[in-house]
């Protein structure tokens, strides 16, 4: 595989989309449009990128790291995979912040109608997974609120 070509490819796609942090399935999706790049694997495409200095790998948030909370946050319609940014797109430390604590209250609000959900269908052992992932958000939150 022609690592020139991966990354010239990945330069170009995370200079030029809107976003700047980038799931690396769809950055994978973007590189397999290609017949040279079909063999490329997640594993190996996520290697390559955490071995380079321009590329910075953010893995999900702790409570992705365990399955049940990966159903719960991928239930929420919320990414559990890793993300992709370059480094020279990477924002100051306090628009940083403040889009990651925009993410955990999105994250929050989207469990906070989970577990009304599962409350009407009177599924309390739902109901008290949901309680302890909403614990873990908030003490996360608590955390990034005290970092600014």
């Amino acid at each position: 595989m022609n690592l020139e070509a991966i990354e010239q490819k990945c330069l170009h796609y995370l200079m030029q989309v809107s976003r700047p942090l980038v799931p690396v399935e769809q950055l994978l999706r973007h590189l397999q449009r290609e017949p040279e790049f079909l063999s490329l694997s997640e594993h190996d495409l996520l290697t390559f990128l955490r071995e380079h200095e321009l590329f910075v790998v953010l893995d999900p948030i702790g409570m992705a790291g365990d399955p049940d909370g990966r159903a719960a946050l991928a239930e929420a319609g919320i990414s559990t995979s890793p993300s992709v940014i370059l480094e020279t797109r990477i924002p100051p430390q306090r628009e940083l912040s403040e889009q990651m604590i925009a993410q955990l209250e999105t994250l929050m609000d989207s469990l906070d109608t989970a577990r009304r959900e599962a409350y009407k269908t009177r599924d309390a052992k739902r109901v008290s997974f949901i309680d302890a992932l909403l614990e873990r958000a908030s003490g996360l939150l608590d955390r990034l609120k005290n970092l600014g």
